[in-house]
């Protein structure tokens, strides 16, 4: 499972990244929210490794159901963006 994992990553990760730029339109943003899509979507199949159909998961499609997801949450929740983006400023400005 680890290795169609990796495999997953090195061809989707790019494109997990586009589409959350597209989403939110801020790069910073974008690359917290594939981070946490990716770390996500691991625990997810890990979870399931135990599993008989654990080799049936299309980690490709469950990228992007957790993409989908945790996008549409982040968004949903002004809060959390808020709260990113000021820490996200404070650490501009302190460096």
């Amino acid at each position: 499972m680890r290795d169609k994992f990796l495999a997953a990553y090195d061809n989707t990760a790019d494109d997990i990244f586009e589409y959350c730029f597209e989403r939110v339109a801020h790069r910073e943003i974008a690359k917290y929210l594939t981070r946490n899509i990716f770390m996500r979507t691991w625990d997810l199949i890990s979870s399931a490794g135990s599993h008989a159909d654990a080799d049936s998961i299309s980690i490709e499609k469950t990228l992007y159901r957790t993409a989908d997801d945790h996008i549409d949450g982040f968004i949903s929740n002004e809060r959390s963006y808020q709260n990113y983006t000021e820490n996200l400023w404070s650490l501009t400005l302190s460096q």
